[in-house]
């Protein structure tokens, strides 16, 4: 049997001709259904859910900025609530020049006092060390930079699962 009547020779390596139909293929793929916007940033965030085995907290609520005085130097503040099961976590994000503050509380069965934390997650990886969360479920995370990050807390109780966020824009 000879090359041509097979119709893809798997046995044999690719050749020049191969490689550019493949490229020729990939250019049109780019121009004519290029990859959605976001996809490449929700995949990672799936995966990382998975790989964590993570409930994801749903934002029920997004607070309009305001401005707060600070000294000489003004500062934009939003605030944004997430449920998952029995947690619940309110967030004031608070602008400044070196970065945001993180202020937030939350309840939720093993999710606060010794061994509780919150880290902040870019790309589905952690950026920063860990934050204890208090016996009351208060916590700060100061300063992060500005950018898309992700809030994992992670429970005290060893039996519950971590929670993470969907992603956020500080």
């Amino acid at each position: 049997m000879s090359r041509t009547d097979r119709p893809f020779p798997e046995d044999e390596p690719l050749d020049a001709g191969d490689l550019d139909l493949l490229a020729a293929l990939a250019r049109a793929a780019d121009v004519h259904d290029p990859v959605p916007a976001g996809l490449t940033r929700e995949i990672r965030f799936r995966l990382s859910v998975r790989a964590l085995h993570a409930e994801v907290a749903e934002i029920v609520a997004e607070g309009a900025g305001t401005a707060a005085l600070r000294g000489p130097h003004q500062a934009r503040t939003e605030t944004i609530s997430f449920v998952a099961g029995d947690l619940s976590v309110l967030v004031t994000l608070t602008v400044h020049d070196e970065g945001v503050r993180v202020d937030g509380w939350l309840t939720g069965t093993g999710f606060s006092g010794p061994g509780a934390d919150v880290r902040v997650l870019r790309s589905g990886a952690p950026s920063g060390d860990p934050v204890p969360v208090d016996e009351h479920g208060r916590f700060v995370v100061a300063p992060v930079a500005r950018g898309v990050v992700q809030l994992l807390f992670t429970p005290a109780d060893a039996t519950r699962r971590p929670v993470v966020t969907r992603h956020v824009e500080l």
